[in-house]
């Protein structure tokens, strides 16, 4: 259990100057923000008592540092708690104190809850919440599903703009690329390699995301970044429609345009996953290169979520996924501007997504946040909002059934997993 945050003194808190401000900040653990509170912004007791959590996140306090800021809030409910406490033991003097006993011998501390009827007044002593026992970072696994069917909505949206700009690609010559005139001969089965690489590394993050003790956080977030990406290629796909980069390249049929021919064309894409070892070879969707961005993606999570100690993983990740990128280029699958959009989009949100969420001034929607013009902001904000900064790298052994694998878990791992956190 962790202690009550002390107090400066007894005395009523509201009448507090600065300096027993800063006392009492001391005292907590916080002397780092002692001068800071009460010399720059004269904090006295009662601006104190009145700080909120957007008091002390927005500008001009802006403290940025999650630990520091739960522990200030958890000491000032502590002294506020304490403050109600005082006003009713001196208002109630014969309402039993901590430690005593009643003339029947009644140790009062034992008692949970007890009742005290004074006319119209109940006193209620009821044991009041350590603080940090909150989770700050909350599983919410409907978040997850409602991230899931975001990313769904999405590449089902993706799937109709593959379907439609595969009918109306131009039929001209491929464009000039300096990459794929000087590379030879498309060679058709480095396109079915990189699929293969883009199946391992998702399989490789979801045995990841399994043992990982905030799967349900990274998963939303994998779901989420997908979804996003897959909106912004569709409007790239619809409003630039490139020639294929290779007339070696064998093209799905034209639809004969009934929505029942291409109600049917959009379900393989999607069951297929866009791939083309599906059997369902579309062209047309070509700015930007979707095998690059599941590549990246993939890369990205790995990196992120995996134990920080597993520097060969990430050396082999990194590896396969740049071969895996050139394999895309050898097989003349997509145009050299298609794989450096793909990399610019798909990183850069990646990061900017990663940075906000790991930061509470970038969740909040203000003229200074320039981020939160985005326009996922709010769908953001609600999958994130309850997330406390940085996730930790922490791992668990999530088959309870099967009795506790954390040994088995450490040898696969070559390493005592449960060391790792970020």
């Amino acid at each position: 259990m962790t202690s009550p945050p002390a107090a400066a003194n007894h005395m009523d808190a509201s009448i507090w100057s600065c300096e027993q401000v800063s006392d009492w900040l001391k005292v907590n653990g916080l002397g780092q923000y002692a001068d800071y509170l009460c010399n720059i912004h004269r904090l006295d007791g009662q601006r104190l008592l009145n700080l909120t959590r957007n008091n002390l996140i927005e500008p001009p306090l802006a403290i940025g540092i999650f630990e520091d800021l739960n522990k200030l809030l958890a000491a000032i409910n502590w002294l506020k708690e304490e403050q109600v406490t005082m006003k009713v033991v001196d208002e109630y003097p014969e309402i039993p104190q901590k430690g005593a006993k009643s003339e029947q011998g009644v140790d009062h501390d034992s008692m949970e809850t007890q009742n005290l009827n004074f006319g119209d007044f109940v006193a209620l002593n009821i044991a009041s919440p350590s603080p940090g026992v909150v989770n700050p970072f909350p599983s919410e696994k409907w978040k997850t599903m409602l991230s899931w069917m975001f990313c769904a909505l999405c590449m089902s949206v993706s799937a109709c703009c593959v379907v439609y700009v595969n009918d109306v690609k131009p039929p001209i010559d491929p464009l000039p690329d300096v990459i794929l005139d000087n590379e030879g001969e498309r060679v058709e089965w480095a396109f079915q390699l990189s699929e293969y690489i883009g199946i391992v590394q998702m399989i490789i993050f979801v045995a990841i995301l399994i043992v990982h003790k905030h799967r349900f956080i990274a998963a939303r977030r994998g779901f989420f970044l997908c979804g996003v990406l897959y909106i912004y290629r569709s409007i790239t796909m619809l409003v630039t429609n490139l020639p294929v980069p290779s007339k070696r390249i064998q093209c799905a049929p034209i639809t004969d345009g009934t929505w029942t021919e291409l109600f049917s064309r959009m379900v393989s894409v999607m069951a297929g996953l866009g791939l083309k070892l599906s059997g369902r070879a579309m062209c047309g969707d070509y700015v930007f290169s979707g095998h690059t961005t599941i590549l990246l993606v993939t890369y990205l999570m790995i990196v992120e979520y995996s134990p920080p100690g597993f520097w060969l993983l990430r050396c082999i990740m990194r590896t396969l996924t740049f071969t895996g990128v050139m394999l895309i280029l050898i097989a003349h699958e997509h145009y050299t501007l298609d794989i450096i959009l793909a990399y610019y989009v798909t990183t850069r949100l990646f990061w900017i997504y990663h940075d906000m969420a790991q930061h509470p001034q970038l969740k909040r929607q203000s003229n200074n946040n320039y981020l939160s013009r985005a326009f996922w902001f709010r769908l953001f904000m609600y999958f994130e909002q309850n997330v406390g900064g940085v996730v930790p790298n922490e791992y668990e052994w999530p088959f309870r059934c099967l009795g506790d694998g954390t040994e088995l878990l450490s040898v696969l791992c070559w390493t005592d997993i449960s060391r790792f956190g970020r």
